[in-house]
């Protein structure tokens, strides 16, 4: 399963990096010469057994009322300013443990900014392209996000 993900995942990087049409056979041929043009994000639990998020992504809502959830973050500082991925186990998991995200930037004077938000497997390693235009996450099989 890992390397058909994988497979997918360097096709829609080539894609997503350089514009182009990528079959998804074609990335077999040509393992990850898009990786180069992305930053990889890989969250990991940060918060355990919460009712709020600390960072303030995410409100007592998107929690389970009685279990909370945990929370998973990815960070990249950048000139632009701090590029939060947190992935959020409460209300609103799957039994396939794909559960809600959200790619945030905290810019240097301090705003919280939303850029994209979706579903995407727990933990799951996701790429970010060095323009900032495009997320791409697991959904069991690649996911493009057009960023704002």
């Amino acid at each position: 399963m890992k390397m058909i993900f994988n497979t997918l995942l360097v096709a829609a990087l080539a894609s997503a990096a350089f514009g182009l049409a990528v079959p998804s056979s074609a990335g077999a041929q040509q393992p990850g010469q898009a990786f180069h043009d992305s930053y990889e994000l890989t969250p990991v639990l940060v918060h355990d057994h919460v009712h709020s998020d600390p960072d303030g992504i995410w409100t007592p809502s998107d929690f389970d009322p009685k279990l909370g959830g945990m929370i998973y973050v990815a960070r990249l500082d950048t000139p632009k300013g701090q590029w939060i991925l947190s992935e959020n186990t409460g209300a609103s998991c799957g039994l396939n443990s794909v559960c809600s995200f959200k790619l945030m930037l905290r810019k240097p004077d301090g705003t919280l900014i939303e850029k994209v938000g979706g579903e995407a497997l727990v933990g799951a390693m996701a790429f970010l392209t060095r323009d900032f235009k495009t997320l791409i996450t697991d959904d069991n099989g690649p996911v493009q996000h057009g960023i704002q």
